[in-house]
Parts: C-alpha cells; sequence; structure tokens
C-alpha cells in the first residue's frame, strides 16, 4: 500500500549540486557541465506537498543557509524553518534534530503528547 509522506524533513539542504559546485570550484571553466547529476533540489522542491521540517546551522561551510533559506523559500506550505546559531555542517546534537521533529509531529497529530 502507498502512502504519501506525512512529514518531510532536510538537514543542511542544498539548492543542487550543480549550483554549489560552481560556487566551490568558480575557476573550474564549464564545472556545471561536469556535475552529471545535478540533483536539483531547488526544481524538485515545489512538487513537494507534504509538510516540510528544514534544519540549517549558520557556520554551515559546506552547504551555507542561504541554500537552505532558498529551498525553504520555494517550498509551499506548510513548512518550518530552524536555524541553529554556531552550528555547522554535521554539528547539529541530538536534541537539535528530536526537538523540533516531535514538535512537527505532535502539531501533525502524526504522534501523540504524553498529556493526550
Amino acid at each position: 500500500v502507498k502512502r504519501p509522506p506525512a512529514l518531510l524533513v532536510l538537514e543542511a539542504a542544498y539548492t543542487s549540486v550543480e549550483t554549489r559546485s560552481a560556487e566551490l570550484y568558480p575557476f573550474i571553466i564549464g564545472v556545471r557541465q561536469l556535475v552529471l547529476d545535478k540533483y536539483d533540489s531547488i526544481a524538485k522542491i515545489k512538487k513537494i506537498t507534504c509538510p516540510l521540517l528544514m534544519l540549517h546551522g549558520t557556520k554551515d561551510l559546506t552547504i551555507p543557509l542561504r541554500h537552505g533559506q532558498r529551498l525553504f523559500d520555494a517550498a509551499s506550505e506548510p513548512k518550518r524553518l530552524v536555524v541553529y546559531e554556531d552550528v555547522h555542517h554535521a554539528d547539529y546534537t541530538p536534541e537539535q534534530i528530536i526537538t523540533p521533529l516531535i514538535e512537527e509531529a505532535q502539531k501533525l497529530g502524526l504522534i501523540k503528547t504524553s498529556a493526550s
């Protein structure tokens, strides 16, 4: 039985690998053409119809926050972006991931609160 996803969670998401490659290697002529798998998230995010939770750190140098912000801006509602100060690409604590995930799941009625 196929069911649509109830919630999509993205952590440190990029707009596309092609775009990030061009940012990292501007000195390589034709770098965009060298990227065979574009992973064009910005084009795909508009097709997402389930609720979206995005997490990103302000100190992420691997995938800068501007990528996550552009992707979030392009996404449909309902959506939530959680930005953590002083968090790098893979420096999230378990609580920084679990807490907003539980909050969103409760808000959507996917899990019950302990008071329920």
